[in-house]
């Protein structure tokens, strides 16, 4: 019976000493955080770092948004220097704010930019679907005093999705490429790419091959080693369907004047067997491209340019992989 009281008296006790433990940590708990305010808290604390003064004044709220999943650029081009997925910065800034001003090529805009462009125009303008997605949570903050004088300027650049406009192939145009394109280079902010990195790279080659093409054409004489140069030159043109097929005769006519030493060299019998695949190209029925042969004399210098398919096929002077804006 005294063991049974004793036993009693000591659980007793302990209840008593975890319910004031209980209590003590109770008071000493601080208030719980709203989920609005922690949300804001985290989104401060990430955006501090990456932002400087001025900006964070300028731009006062930037929401955290949720990240589309990284498998869903499993197929995208890779770019050489930024990858294949998005380089998310947690970023989005509030497009109904003023103070920010995303560039045109993200095609967002909001209710209130709509209706200012419908009074301005006096109608409600619609923009074409051409594949372009801006992926949330990639928002990168420019520099506006390096970029070129624009009108309006951008202050937030964001990873864009789009569409290569010759292979039709994905890639992600990057808001870091952006802002090395429109500050770092000097390009106008009407500037966008369409290409892909792979597209855009081949784009520059066929252009400087097309440049190196003219040198040869305008020399008034040229050396076996030209005309192969020049031979090679022309025939990469019509392979690219920059040049017409019928050029086909003008790259035989500059291989004819080889002497016949040079002719067992091999870059002499690649180009051969090179000019005998696209002749039966051209004569397969294979619609021709390019602009019309030009006529090629004895002297390069009595020769006139030739002409390209289009107006679309001539080269820019700084980069052959992004257009003005539509």
């Amino acid at each position: 019976m005294a063991g049974s009281s004793s036993r009693s008296r000591k659980t007793s006790r302990k209840t008593s000493l975890s319910s004031a433990h209980n209590q003590t940590a109770e008071t000493n708990r601080p208030p719980a955080t709203p989920p609005d305010a922690l949300s804001r808290l985290v989104c401060a604390l990430y955006a501090r770092p990456l932002l400087s003064r001025r900006c964070s004044l300028s731009f006062p709220f930037f929401a955290m948004r949720a990240r589309p999943r990284t498998k869903d650029f499993g197929s995208y081009v890779e770019h050489p220097r930024y990858g294949r997925e998005p380089r998310f910065t947690g970023l989005d800034p509030d497009p109904n704010s003023s103070a920010v001003h995303l560039h045109w090529n993200t095609r967002f805009f909001t209710e209130r930019q709509l209706r200012m462009i419908e009074r301005s125009l006096g109608w409600r303008p619609t923009f074409p679907d051409d594949g372009t997605r801006m992926v949330r949570g990639t928002a990168v903050v420019a520099d506006l005093s390096r970029q070129a004088p624009a009108t309006v300027p951008v202050t937030h650049y964001y990873d864009l999705a789009k569409v290569c406009r010759d292979c039709g192939r994905r890639f992600i145009f990057f808001a870091a490429e952006q802002k090395h394109w429109y500050e770092k280079l000097g390009f106008p902010l009407e500037a966008d790419a369409v290409r892909c990195p792979p597209c855009r790279k081949r784009l520059q080659q066929v252009a400087s091959m097309r440049r190196r093409y003219e040198q040869l054409f305008l020399l008034p004489s040229r050396t076996a080693e030209q005309s192969l140069e020049m031979a090679d030159c022309c025939l990469s043109l019509i392979e690219e369907a920059v040049f017409h097929r019928r050029q086909t005769e003008c790259v035989r006519m500059l291989l004819k004047r080889v002497p016949t030493e040079a002719r067992s060299d091999r870059r002499f019998l690649d180009l051969m067997a090179r000019l005998h695949a696209a002749e039966m190209k051209g004569e397969s029925g294979t619609a021709p491209k390019g602009g019309p042969a030009p006529p090629l004399g004895s002297s390069g210098a009595a020769e006139r340019t030739p002409s390209v398919r289009s107006s679309s096929a001539k080269m820019p002077n700084h980069d052959p992989g992004h257009a003005s804006r539509p």
